[in-house]
């Protein structure tokens, strides 16, 4: 079979080893905020100019952690682990040591480092090297001002409120004259959603708006963040295509509709549905899309200005460039040059949001603020006193919050950044570090989790595999959605062949969308093919690090370990490194939940996650982390990206079944809200001794 794609230049076997593992990578990696270790493995063995022998070992690893997504479910935990010992000891000795770079590491034998590894928590470091991790923890002690009855109420004015996206929930892909998006274009790729899912209708917010208010205000929300779709009222992008009135109309009558229930508007300008026009032209890698934005920007902040106190101006950059650019698996979908491209991408992102704050401060009135919005999980040493570790989780900060906080907060990109990427990390003017340092009135933070990071070699890798067949099959929808749409195009192409080129057209022109040829020069993974064979760089082999995920640890519907800890730890580094002025606002965080045998039903683990999520914030509060307000992710059941339907985030759920009336169903978690918003005090259900103790990591280090 003809191998596909920009590695088709090399050997047939390696080709279709590097095809199969960025597969698997760019599956593992699709879910938001991706840090999973297969994925990283994967896909960073396929950019990192690995040699023939080493993208084969991947491969044989990638494709075992794809058959374990099926086979997992019907295993038993413990039985893997006992076999993955076997299959460790026979590898590396019974108790001798075993080849590792960088920090001590013992055999296999009792009380080893696999021996950890195997165990609750994978750690049996000390205590007193948590400090190594950038994120010491002070004795507690309640504050001065607050008596040991008032530890559970939060600040007078502190925010609760919840979030959306214009893409995800609107549905009316064409009404109003609203143009195409990236994500229409993306999503209509098969292979590229799980199901075959599209947001043609998602939630029908576009007639239900009235209703959703109507919810939000039942619930007692305080702030409702919700995202402008650009192409619906610009739909090319553009003020040369005409302003669309009607689309406008839609967001003059929500904001008017939340102010009338009490409800306060927070806006964010672009959720990453870039208009098609636009990608069209470059999109992101054409530096014009700076001048683009901040035109549309200008024209929100004159229609809307009068409702919308709080803007926010691009969501999650490091996502966007992530999905978009290295694996492909978000809109646009490329992985062309995995290497410079989210480089490239990201400054602009950053320019574009500094020039829209300089339009926005030109006409603000007082009260109004804006920022960009940042996200990343918390990351820790998974070796407190590992040197190798300690360097890989500071620079797994560094490549995802440092690469756009930095400069927000510093002027300049992380100098460990600077140290690797060299010439493909693009350069600030003078100028323009002057418009982006400061430009943010107050800290907006995206956070879902938390991982243990280590060094990036084999017998790391090998150790922490136990965890990564965990996760696998919270991730195998995704991935057998890619690897049956890549079958496919391969047959299609080889049906084209047989017929010959005529008459095997319009099988050729399927096989050509099932690639994702989508957007100006848009190869994803198995695109067009290139003579430049094998990229030498990437992200991924730039940051160079593994995460790890005690085997024991809670697991969210999408993978993502329960880790509120993580939270607390991430606001209080946030509050040492950048001291926002403004404060800090998460703007996102939340949980979906399977049903798993042995566990709790998914509502009510939602319903418990919400609860916990207020008493790590209530305990940074008492740290002295200057947090103003929490935004569950979601208000209902959405279309989550390339997930489709099947993750279920919302305070309300939704059926989505064809001919299905889309009627929306509190949750347990939206009373958990509504008691919050009506009171703001942690939950009566935990404890001072929760309190105390909420910002240890499971381990106990």
């Amino acid at each position: 079979m003809q191998v596909r794609g920009q590695f088709a230049p090399r050997a047939c076997r390696e080709g279709l080893g590097v095809r199969l593992s960025k597969l698997v990578g760019v599956a593992a990696e699709s879910a938001r905020p991706l840090s999973s270790l297969s994925g990283r493995v994967a896909y960073g063995a396929a950019c990192s100019g690995s040699s023939r022998s080493q993208a084969c070992q991947w491969t044989v690893g990638a494709a075992l952690l794809t058959a374990a997504a099926g086979l997992l479910p019907r295993m038993r935990r413990r039985r893997v682990e006992r076999t993955w010992a076997r299959i460790a000891r026979r590898c590396c000795g019974r108790s001798g040591g075993v080849p590792h770079s960088g920090g001590s590491v013992g055999g296999v034998a009792e009380g080893s480092e696999w021996a950890s590894h195997s165990r609750r928590g994978l750690l049996a470091s000390s205590a007193a090297a948590v400090s190594a991790a950038g994120a010491p923890l002070p004795a507690f002690s309640l504050s001065s001002e607050l008596g040991a009855a008032d530890w559970r109420q939060f600040p007078r004015d502190f925010q609760w409120g919840v979030a959306t996206a214009a893409f995800q929930i609107e549905g009316a892909p064409s009404e109003g004259g609203r143009g195409a998006s990236i994500w229409d274009t993306f999503s209509h790729v098969p292979g590229n959603i799980v199901a075959g899912n599209t947001a043609d209708v998602a939630c029908d917010h576009f007639h239900r708006m009235k209703e959703d208010v109507a919810l939000m205000r039942d619930i007692g929300v305080k702030a409702y963040r919700f995202s402008i779709s650009w192409s619906r009222v610009l739909p090319t992008g553009t003020l040369d295509g005409g302003v669309s009135d009607a689309g406008f109309k839609f967001y003059e009558d929500l904001c008017a509709e939340l102010v009338a229930a009490g409800i306060e508007p927070v806006c964010t300008l672009y959720h990453w549905d870039l208009p098609q026009a636009l990608e069209d032209r470059g999109g992101w890698l054409n530096r014009s899309v700076v001048e683009d934005f901040r035109k549309y920007a200008e024209l929100c902040f004159s229609r809307l200005g009068r409702y919308v106190k709080t803007w926010c101006t691009i969501n999650e950059p490091w996502t966007q460039c992530l999905l978009g650019y290295v694996l492909g698996s978000h809109a646009p979908g490329r992985s062309v040059d995995p290497g410079r491209e989210p480089y490239i991408a990201g400054h602009h992102m950053l320019l574009a949001h500094a020039s829209a704050v300089q339009a926005f401060r030109a006409v603000r009135t007082p009260g109004q603020r804006i920022a960009m919005v940042l996200n990343t999980e918390w990351y820790e040493p998974q070796e407190p006193n590992n040197p190798a570790d300690i360097a890989a989780s500071d620079r797994a900060l560094a490549f995802c919050l440092g690469w756009f906080a930095d400069p927000l907060y510093k002027g300049d990109y992380p100098s460990v950044m600077r140290e690797i990427c060299g010439e493909r990390l693009p350069q600030f003017t003078p100028e323009e570090r002057a418009t982006l340092l400061n430009s943010n009135d107050f800290f907006a933070l995206n956070n879902y989790s938390a991982r243990y990071i280590c060094e990036f070699t084999a017998w790391r890798n090998l150790l922490n595999l136990p965890a990564t067949f965990r996760i696998l099959p919270y991730m195998s929808d995704v991935i057998m959605e890619k690897v049956n749409a890549s079958v496919a195009a391969a047959r299609a192409e080889e049906e084209a062949a047989k017929n010959g080129s005529a008459a095997g057209a319009p099988v050729a022109k399927a096989a050509e969308e099932a690639a994702g040829a989508a957007g100006r020069g848009g190869k994803r993974f198995g695109g067009p093919a290139s003579a430049e064979g094998l990229p030498t760089k990437s992200y991924t082999s730039d940051e160079n690090y593994l995460t790890a995920i005690p085997t024991d640890a809670e697991l969210t519907a999408t993978g993502w370990p329960v880790a509120h800890y993580g939270l607390g730890r991430l606001l209080q580094h946030l509050q040492k490194t950048y001291a926002p002025k403004g404060g800090i606002i998460v703007t996102e965080g939340g949980a979906a939940f399977n049903e798993e045998s042995g566990q709790p039903p998914p509502e009510q683990r939602q319903a418990e996650y919400l609860k916990r999520q207020a008493l790590v914030l209530r305990r940074a509060i008492a740290e002295g982390v200057d947090v103003r307000g929490y935004f569950w992710w979601t208000l209902m059941d959405n279309f989550e990206w390339s997930s489709g339907y099947s993750k279920r985030f919302g305070l309300y759920s939704i059926d989505f079944a064809p001919g299905s009336s889309l009627a929306r169903v509190p949750r347990p978690a939206a009373a958990v809200f509504k008691e919050l918003a009506a009171r703001s005090r942690v939950s009566e259900d935990l404890s001072l001794s929760d309190f105390e103790k909420c910002l240890q990591r499971p381990d106990g280090l």
